[in-house]
């Protein structure tokens, strides 16, 4: 079992650096460096092909991947190398790599929430009539931001803030009330059988799944994982 997941580990490292590579080599071509070659593996070819000025190829060893642009170690006089394009068009092609890693990122948690139906969002829905409101207090409507300094962008990030800050039970909120942000400071969260009988009952927003909703849950997902 170990070694399927060390195969599983060494495709899927290979699958992000062709991702990456690809990013090199579109970006490349876009703004009219010449690629040499772009490989997809390293070690000797098992297939490669020649297309106008570029060889395609895939290499035996699964784990890396290259995209040799002319003249990237700055030893060429050919008008279409690397080193000869402007500085905005290197820029572009050395980020790309990058973000088509993110891109790709983004793609695969879009596709692990298509069947997600609903999910809470951390604004407040509504409080049980036993809560003391006050502008001091959460309120309906409010959206947490913060809990003790650790940003929220998912509903579960409240808990996780709540695990990593005060101890004593009382946290420092920093809620978007009426378009404006407000902190609220010794506010006190019971959860599980401990809350039984002790106070309000906080229930909070979901939404529906939608597309634009999805794509909205993925980037915050995202921006949290990362």
């Amino acid at each position: 079992m170990i070694v399927i997941y060390i195969l599983l580990a060494v495709l899927l490292f290979g699958l992000l650096v062709a991702v990456h590579e690809f990013g090199h080599f579109i970006t490349a071509k876009l703004t009219g460096v010449k690629v040499n070659e772009f490989a997809i593996g390293m070690g000797p070819a098992i297939f490669k092909k020649q297309v106008g000025e570029t060889l395609y190829a895939v290499r035996v060893l699964p784990f890396g991947g290259y995209c040799a642009m002319e003249g990237e170690n700055g030893d060429s006089d050919d008008e279409r190398a690397f080193t000869a394009r402007p500085i905005w068009a290197r820029f572009i092609i050395v980020v790309a790599g990058s973000f088509m890693n993110l891109l790709a990122g983004f793609l695969v948690l879009f596709i692990l929430f298509i069947p997600v139906k609903e999910w809470a969002v951390p604004t407040v829905e509504n409080i049980s009539s036993e809560a003391p409101l006050s502008e001091k207090s959460l309120m309906p409507g409010d959206t947490i931001k913060e809990v003790d300094g650790y940003k929220v962008y998912l509903f579960g990030d409240i808990e996780t803030g709540m695990m990593r800050g005060a101890d004593d039970g009382e946290y420092d909120i920093t809620v978007m009330r009426d378009g404006k942000e407000v902190k609220l400071t010794g506010i006190r969260f019971v959860q599980g059988k401990e809350a039984e009988g002790k106070g309000a009952t906080i229930e909070f927003k979901v939404e529906k799944s939608t597309f634009f909703g999805k794509v909205k849950y993925t980037f915050q997902n995202g921006v949290n994982l990362v």
